[in-house]
């Protein structure tokens, strides 16, 4: 391969990684993150341990490197074709691997606190909506000094209006059970 078309791949290599990873960190900061929200209650915390190495970013930042590398070490340094090569390649693998290195660290501080409804057990909360008898409503109530809006059974032959103050006797079957506060 001549230098020439060596020195126009690292170009457009370089310039189409480039831009495509300016435009997914444009839709990125428009669109912002994927938030996942879910009503499982298994446990308290949950952190993602899926992590792909191999994203559009990681492999974007790979390009990057081996583009601009290959370029700066062909135009500036006027190195032959293989060690730049060479040099672009290991120049990509490091950009990879801090790209990896920095989306794993910003990854750290993601935190979904999750609520153990079993834990509501005992609680005194408030009807959210009216509860007939030996039916299903609202309640609000505080988990893990946490607001939460939850569904709840009315475990009793009397009506409980909405705000009326009530009682979490148990739980099962995914569904808080409670009674009225006498």
């Amino acid at each position: 391969m001549s230098i020439s078309a060596l020195t126009n791949l690292f170009f457009f290599v370089a310039i189409i990684s480039t831009l495509c990873f300016i435009i997914k960190a444009i839709l990125y900061i428009m669109a912002g993150t994927d938030v996942e929200i879910s009503s499982d209650f298994t446990s308290i915390t949950e952190h993602d341990i899926h992590f792909a190495y191999f994203s559009l970013e990681t492999i974007f930042s790979f390009f990057m490197g081996f583009g601009w590398g290959g370029l700066v070490a062909i135009k500036q340094f006027s190195f032959p074709a293989i060690m730049s090569l060479m040099l672009a390649f290991i120049i990509g693998c490091v950009f990879f691997f801090v790209s990896v290195f920095l989306m794993k660290f910003i990854r750290n501080f993601e935190h979904i606190i999750k609520v153990d409804p079993k834990e509501a057990v005992g609680q005194i909360a408030k009807a959210y909506t009216n509860l007939e008898p030996n039916c299903q409503g609202q309640i609000q109530l505080t988990l893990n000094s946490k607001l939460c809006i939850k569904q709840a059974f009315n475990n009793t032959q009397e009506p409980i209006k909405a705000f009326d103050m009530i009682k979490v006797v148990k739980y099962e079957n995914n569904m808080l059970y409670v009674e009225k506060i006498k």
